[in-house]
């Protein structure tokens, strides 16, 4: 299992942090050229898990990989808008925002 992009705001170099904005695609493409099957992708950032999709579509084939996700909840992200993306080959990474949020009935 491999991941390449983390979900803090302020990841990327051009987000004012220090990782080169290309890093991640670059560890995802190299994985996949490894065989690598399973990715972690970061579950606030649709955009980005859609474009990581079609990256490790190219390498791998469309549906021959998995995805899993965290941070849905504690960093603004969606499970229903970033499961689309992600295609029916994911899981969600339980943390403490969907751990410790009270169910309604």
């Amino acid at each position: 299992m491999v991941g390449g992009h983390m979900t803090q705001k302020e990841f990327l170099a051009s987000e004012g942090c220090f990782i080169a904005d290309g890093a991640p695609e670059r560890i995802y493409q190299v994985a996949a050229e490894a065989c690598v099957r399973d990715f972690v992708v970061p579950g606030n950032k649709a955009a980005l898990v859609n474009q990581y999709c079609g990256l490790l579509s190219r390498f791998l084939g469309e549906g021959n990989f998995t995805l899993y996700a965290p941070r849905f909840i504690a960093e603004g992200g969606s499970i229903s808008e970033t499961g689309k993306v992600a295609g029916k080959n994911r899981h969600t990474i339980v943390g403490s925002g969907i751990y410790f949020k009270k169910a309604s009935v």
